[in-house]
């Protein structure tokens, strides 16, 4: 949550409501990115045979790669179509 992952000490945000649920979402992300990471492939270090990066890492680095190569013109060409579809009466 700091440093070297998403920067919260740096929010200009003073209100206390606010910066509650930026935690809860934050808090969320992290643990998505964990869960996420138990069904990564394990890489070891074999002198220790210990995991080179925690579950966090791995299942950021797929999310983040997923994201990356993600076409969104597919997305935005579906919302379109269907953007008068679901109005309210």
């Amino acid at each position: 949550m700091k440093t070297q992952g998403v920067n919260l000490e740096n929010t200009p945000m003073k209100d206390l409501g606010r910066l509650s649920k930026l935690m809860t979402i934050v808090a969320v992300a992290i643990l998505y990115a964990s869960i996420t990471g138990l069904t990564q492939e394990i890489a070891y270090k074999k002198t220790v045979r210990a995991p080179l990066y925690s579950y966090f890492t791995r299942g950021f680095r797929w999310i983040k790669d997923k994201l990356l190569f993600f076409d969104f013109s597919d997305l935005l060409n579906y919302l379109k179509k269907s953007e008068g579809k679901y109005e309210c009466k």
